[in-house]
This record gives structure tokens, sequence and C-alpha cells, in this order.
């Protein structure tokens, strides 16, 4: 088990250098900044009710220890797990790899109304296994305080979140083979006629380092078969070259119900 759990995005980048000085977030009180969990810690004597609950939540997931996972939860989210699969996935999942590694939560927003007794919780949840890849899932948790304290009320997966930040991570990467998979009919041929991937192979080419950008969610909406998300790009954020680009993504879910990115504003349709 590695010695840390629950880090947010703001402290992540501020260790990069760079960010210390160039990177201000409006809102910071709204930010998760939740302490470093060591692997003997249920929960730090800082890490604020009740978002210590990630913490062991997927702690006791990686375990197997669905009686720990039933004490955190509404009784309206444990039926739901069960109903849904949610926990015969990850009871299998456990089961077959037992290698699988909870990493850490990387919160990038978090949000709490004590007067009646509401939470959330939004980040990436990492995972590591020493026999697959494993995927970074994008989470919601909800909380509702009850009698006894705290519990978890629901998670969700956010997909157009998650669709957007695979989109940066394969810029990334170089892939740009791969763009015109995560767009729409119309703004995939316009990638594909080469004229911005050209543009963007030969900035991606003088990048010295391995993170040419990243992508910093600010917010989002889903409603329906539509969402936008909203946040900033970092470009070459390990330079002194770096230039933070304010971005928001219209995506629509097609009939398969996958979703795909219809419109980019705030780059590419300006100099970059």
């Amino acid at each position: 088990m590695r010695p840390y759990r629950i880090i947010s995005l703001f402290f992540l980048l501020i260790v990069f250098g760079y960010f210390g000085e160039h990177f201000y977030l409006s809102e910071l009180e709204d930010r998760a900044v939740l302490s470093v969990t060591s692997q003997n810690q249920t929960r730090s004597e800082d890490d604020p009710e009740p978002f210590h609950l990630v913490v062991q939540f997927y702690d006791a997931v990686e375990k197997n220890n669905w009686g720990k996972v039933k004490d955190l939860v509404t009784p309206e989210w444990w039926v739901e797990m069960y109903r849904s699969g949610y926990m015969e996935k990850w009871q299998t999942q456990v089961r077959q790899d037992p290698s699988l590694d909870f990493v850490m939560f990387l919160a990038t927003g978090q949000k709490m109304d004590e007067r009646n007794g509401l939470a959330w919780a939004m980040g990436k949840v990492d995972w590591v296994s020493s026999k697959q890849k494993m995927h970074d899932e994008n989470e919601i948790l909800s909380f509702t305080k009850q009698k006894d304290g705290w519990r978890i009320s629901s998670i969700q997966v956010n997909r157009p979140v998650e669709l957007v930040d695979e989109f940066y991570q394969t810029i990334t990467a170089g892939q740009f083979e791969k763009l015109p998979s995560f767009l729409s009919a119309p703004l995939g041929q316009l990638w594909k006629s080469g004229e911005l991937t050209a543009s963007l192979k030969s900035d991606w080419a003088k990048s010295k380092t391995d993170v040419y950008c990243v992508f910093y969610l600010e917010d989002f909406v889903v409603q329906e078969n539509q969402a936008w998300v909203k946040g900033v790009v970092l470009w070459n954020p390990l330079t002194p070259q770096a230039l933070e680009t304010p971005v928001t993504l219209s995506l629509t879910q097609t009939n398969d119900l996958d979703w795909k990115i219809n419109k980019i504003s705030g780059h590419w349709e300006i100099e970059k």
C-alpha cells in the first residue's frame, strides 16, 4: 500500500514548481485541499469531514472489505451498489487481481452545506496494478449527514469530463491519429483535413518535457444528451514558455450512448 492517499490537484501542481506563482484559483475555499494520509491511518486529524470518507471507502474496496464499505455509505446507496453491479464488479476485479492498489483521490472540487447536511467531492480516482493498465476514473461522491454521522450517498462516473481529460492526455502523448475518435463528425473532419493537426504536431515536437498539456477542470454541466465542460488548458506547464488557456468544450451524447466533443471554444479558433 502506498503511503499517500489523497491530494489536491492544486497541491500537485505546486510540487512541479512553476504554478506556485503562475496558477491562482478563484474561489479557493471551494477547492479540495485535503491532507496526505499515511497507510497506517484511516484518516488524518486534518482531513475535514466528510471528505475523509473518500480514503476509507476506496481503501475498503481495495481490500474487498464490504463490511467496512457498508458502514461508510447510506442504506440506500448500499442497496444501489448491489443492484447496479458496482459491488460485484469490484469484488470480482479485486479477487482476480490481488496487485490492484488504490493510490489516491486527486480532488478537483468540493463543497459542503453544513446546515442541510449535504456535501460533494469531485476528482480522479487513481488505481495501479502490476497485471493490467488501470484507467483513472473521474467521479463525483455525494455525502449526507445522518444521525450517526456523515455517509456516502452516491458515486457517479462523469463520462463527459473523463472524455475531455482523455482528449488532452492523447494530445500530450502525441497520438494525433486518435483525436478524431473523440470528436463529432463535423469537427472530426476539420481535424482530418490536417491544418490544425499539422500545427499541433509542430508545436508538440518542440516540447522538451513529457508534459505537453494538462487540462484542469473548473466546472461542468450534464443535461440529458448535452454537456459542457469548462476548464483551463496549461501548455508546456513545466517550462518558462508555459501558457494558460481558458477553454469550454461542448459535448453531445450519440445514439450508442457514447459522448463526442462537438465544439471547442478557447483555442484553435485563434492562434495559440
